[in-house]
């Protein structure tokens, strides 16, 4: 009887199932990988933003305005976030910054919320709070402004 040397066709199909099983596993574990890392940057970017927003409030930067000063004013909706410097003589655009599509972003509370200068807080009333929710397919955060004017 001769011996032949190399692999039988059962062995190759066995080797390839194995593979196509890591490699499926490992392509579904990178796709939840990558929603998270998603939401996670958005959330990271609006906490940025709105520390940006109160800070510029309590220093008194009025970035343009022309009038009475009131604050710098955050907005978001489902496609993007504005920062503007509120003046009664109209509101100075300073950001407007578009949101990652395939993230969804919800409000609930008082939105616009608008940091008030030198320090005073914010235009939330005394109790409550204001959310953000920022989800992709199963992944989700909340940020959360309370009255005093603390990010969470």
């Amino acid at each position: 009887m001769r011996r032949s040397s190399g692999f039988t066709i059962i062995e190759l199909l066995i080797v390839l199932l194995i593979m196509a099983t890591l490699i499926g596993t490992g392509v579904a574990g990178f796709r939840e990988f990558n929603r998270r890392q998603k939401v996670m940057t958005t959330k990271n970017a609006l906490v940025s933003a709105l520390r940006f927003a109160q800070s510029e409030a309590a220093s008194g930067n009025r970035a343009g305005c022309v009038g009475v000063f009131g604050g710098y004013l955050f907005n978001i909706n489902p496609s993007n976030y504005t920062i503007s410097a509120s003046c009664d003589g109209g509101n100075v655009v300073v950001r407007n910054v578009e949101l990652d599509e395939g993230v969804v972003v919800s409000v609930s509370g008082d939105f616009p919320i608008i940091f008030l200068p030198l320090a005073q807080g914010v235009d939330i009333p005394a109790g409550t709070e204001s959310l953000i929710t920022i989800s992709a397919q199963g992944s989700e955060e909340i940020i959360t402004i309370n009255s005093q004017g603390k990010i969470k």
